[in-house]
């Protein structure tokens, strides 16, 4: 069995966005990157905070236009709203050396879907619930044999069943 921890379930190369861009410009960013959560940096470029897709669901708005009986929705963002105005601080972050575990428990636990992580104060990655779920996909064929796991079977097995509970219970 291979080692799992927050340095090998991570992930590195992180895309960021000043705080002084449009919240329109993390969309962008984060729809062209395929990523949900995006650490925001100052001027200098220190984290100072963390948007998700989630916060830009919030400042969005969609428009319908109705064009001879053909009905178009838009999304919009108010002109000038910055991502300051949606980001998340203080940042919440675990330091590379955390048990595996302990970071999956705070996730379920608050609800919360990334955490920063830091080596010697500085931020070297993040890791997401996306990140967790390749894990476990991961976990599940890792004796690389091609057995299918039906549901209702795996959920009968302990580990599994509690696992699938408190997914439940964080509503996931």
């Amino acid at each position: 069995m291979s080692e799992h921890n927050l340095k090998t379930e991570m992930t590195t190369n992180l895309v960021t966005v000043e705080s002084s861009k449009l919240v329109e410009d993390a969309y962008q960013l984060m729809f062209c990157n395929k990523i949900r959560h995006l650490p925001v940096v100052d001027k200098s470029g220190t984290i100072i905070g963390l948007i998700s897709d989630r916060d830009i669901q919030r400042a969005m708005h969609s428009e319908v236009a109705d064009s001879y009986g053909f009905k178009t929705e838009s999304i919009k963002f108010k002109e000038d709203t910055k991502v300051v105005d949606y980001m998340v601080w203080p940042v919440k972050s675990f330091d590379v050396a955390t048990d595996l575990k302990l970071v999956v428990r705070k996730m379920i636990d608050t609800k919360v879907s990334s955490f920063l992580i830091k080596e010697n104060d500085d931020v070297v990655g993040i890791v997401t619930t996306d990140d967790l779920l390749h894990l476990l996909h991961e976990l599940l064929d890792e004796d690389g044999q091609t057995k299918e796991f039906k549901l209702g079977d795996v959920l009968d097995l302990p580990l599994f069943g509690r696992m699938a509970q408190v997914a439940s219970d964080a509503g996931i």
